[in-house]
């Protein structure tokens, strides 16, 4: 959970982190989740934050870098919602039996692009999106501007 993570690399004492915390964890409960299922998550959580801070900033930066450059091989497949469709994981898999790792193909992630580029990417995400309800169709949203700018508020 990174809620705990960046709360413990924003307070400066320990006492006002914890705090933080306890009031995070009484919102979720508050939202109608059990503190007998946050409990381990939270333990987990503040685990990983402790072994993440007692690292170098090398290694942290190490650890980010990895992270981004794990984003940028993924795919992202955006789908609306709907029960009766293939789960993700088939998604995933014809991706990958006839796209990313075709049986005696070269794979997706090593073939150059039309600008002699590698290509890159090996792993298909499926995102979804939940399908309009009546409140999207039947809500009127006008977000036109209907005062000052926000730049006529500058004092200088």
């Amino acid at each position: 959970m990174g809620q705990v993570l960046r709360i413990r690399r924003l307070c400066t004492h320990k006492a006002d982190a914890d705090a933080k915390i306890k009031q995070f964890a009484s919102r979720l409960t508050q939202r109608g989740h059990k503190l007998d299922d946050l409990l381990p998550i939270f333990t987990r959580a503040e685990k990983n934050a402790t072994e993440y801070l007692k690292r170098c900033s090398t290694s942290r930066n190490g650890l980010s870098n990895r992270k981004s450059t794990s984003s940028e091989r993924q795919l992202f497949y955006h789908i609306q919602f709907h029960p009766e469709d293939p789960p993700s994981k088939e998604i995933q898999q014809v991706w990958r039996e006839t796209v990313s790792h075709p049986e005696g193909e070269p794979e997706l992630s090593s073939m150059d692009n039309q600008f002699k580029q590698k290509v890159g990417k090996s792993k298909l995400v499926v995102a979804y999106s939940r399908p309009l309800n009546l409140r999207n169709r039947f809500t009127v949203r006008d977000i036109h501007c209907r005062g000052r700018a926000v730049s006529e508020y500058l004092v200088e």
